[in-house]
C-alpha cells in the first residue's frame, strides 16, 4: 500500500498516515491550458458570462461548469489569481 501511494505521487507522510493533503487540482487540465482556465474563471466571475456561452467557448458541458463554479477551492483559486 505504501509503495502504491508513493508511486501515485503521495508524499511519504501522506502515504504513512493514509490520508492525502487537500490540494487544488485544476480541472480540465487535458482540455485547456492554464491560461485558458484562468480566462474561463475571469469570464465567469468578472464578466458574469453565462454557463452555456462559456461551455461552448471552452468546450465543456455547462452543467459541469455549474458544479465547478460552486466549489470553494475554485473560488479561492480565482481570488488568488485576481489579486
Amino acid at each position: 500500500t505504501l509503495l502504491y501511494r508513493l508511486k501515485r505521487g503521495w508524499s511519504l507522510e501522506e502515504a504513512v498516515k493514509g490520508e492525502r493533503a487537500q490540494r487544488f487540482i485544476r480541472p480540465y487540465k487535458s482540455k485547456m491550458s492554464d491560461t485558458e482556465f484562468d480566462n474561463l474563471l475571469k469570464d465567469r466571475f468578472e464578466l458574469s458570462k453565462g454557463l452555456v456561452e462559456l461551455g461552448i467557448k471552452y468546450g465543456v458541458c455547462h452543467t459541469n461548469l455549474s458544479r465547478l463554479f460552486r466549489k470553494e477551492e475554485v473560488i479561492n483559486y480565482f481570488k488568488e489569481i485576481s489579486v
